[in-house]
């Protein structure tokens, strides 16, 4: 059962309330008893008016954490979107690493031949 209808259970009707309150305070004087009835009557029509509120609590709450569950997949979604931009991030640097030992090794025996020519420089002048 949900909240709301248990709400509407704990509405009595005020008819029933005075009835009741007269059968509790029979003993007592007429005036003494309407006021009873009375009391009564607010007690009840105050604790529908904390029920009602309480369902609206809960509602609002529900409402809630049902945005909060909505957040947490959205911040879920975006830590797997960085994951798979690192994971393809790391794949990129290993390729411009694959790209870059060739160059280097390349680079490494122009060096060497420069090297091997510079004695045969002075004698092309």
């Amino acid at each position: 059962m949900g909240w709301h209808a248990l709400a509407g259970r704990v509405k009595i009707p005020r008819g029933w309330v005075d009835k009741l309150a007269a059968l509790f305070v029979s003993g007592c004087p007429s005036q003494r008893s309407a006021t009873a009835a009375q009391e009564i009557g607010t007690l009840t029509a105050e604790s529908a008016r904390q029920v009602d509120e309480g369902a609206r609590l809960v509602g609002a709450a529900g409402g809630t954490m049902g945005e909060i569950v909505q957040s947490v997949q959205q911040v879920t979604a975006i830590i797997a979107e960085l994951s798979t931009a690192a994971r393809e991030q790391s794949t990129g640097l290993g390729q411009v690493g694959e790209a870059v030992n060739p160059l280097d090794e390349m680079t490494q025996q122009n060096a060497a031949l420069v090297e091997g020519s510079s004695p045969a420089t002075p004698a092309l002048r």
